[in-house]
């Protein structure tokens, strides 16, 4: 784990490794977005805990 940060809005991020550009795709539902490194893996998380 590289970085985890809450903020006040409620929005959780979570970095699982260094990537030099990361790209944001949200879920189906809204609530998540997923970031993916220029390989296609999954560099990072963020979620609203606001549901």
């Amino acid at each position: 784990m590289i970085t985890i940060d809450y903020d006040e809005e409620g929005d959780l991020y979570i970095r699982f490794k260094n990537a030099e550009a990361t790209e944001g795709e949200p879920t189906s539902d809204g609530k998540t977005t997923l970031f993916y490194d220029k390989k296609g893996k999954i560099a990072a998380v963020e979620t609203s805990l606001n549901f």
